[in-house]
């Protein structure tokens, strides 16, 4: 998952400029993440037969993996409305497609997105549009 995010982020770089590899990246990590979200917990420690604590394992928590798989990315990507808007969408595919305690980091991630992108893009209706691609993020009132 890293080691995709740093491609993305790499590809973002302005020596570079390839948002299409960098959307490619997004697509993949959506994809890895959609799969530990279907993963059973995983048991995090075994005890012995008469049942002392043998070994403690430590295992990455859901709002960690968001992190690590989106947060350069949007960081780096929030300059560019095409790989924001990808951005965007593929948070929301994701949040649609996880059970709704796993949402919270996916909706932070989106709403931060809109921060930074309001304060990269000077041009109003590419931010518009990033904004528009992120409105899921937002509960809707209710009356």
């Amino acid at each position: 998952m890293r080691q995709i995010a740093d491609i993305a982020v790499k590809a973002l770089s302005p020596g570079i400029n390839d948002p299409t590899t960098a959307t490619m990246c997004i697509d993949r990590l959506a994809d890895i993440v959609l799969t530990f979200a279907q993963l059973p917990s995983p048991t995090l420690w075994k005890v012995s037969g008469d049942g002392t604590l043998r070994v403690l394992r430590s295992t990455p928590t859901f709002d960690q993996l968001i992190a690590v798989a989106f947060r350069q990315v949007r960081h780096y990507g929030a300059g560019d409305v095409v790989v924001a808007e990808h951005l965007a969408v593929t948070l929301g595919r994701v949040a649609q497609r996880v059970p709704a305690t796993l949402r919270t980091p996916l909706i932070l991630e989106a709403q931060v997105l809109i921060e930074e992108v309001a304060a990269s893009i000077s041009v109003v209706a590419d931010v518009v549009r990033v904004e528009s691609a992120a409105a899921w993020a937002w509960p809707t009132p209710t009356p």
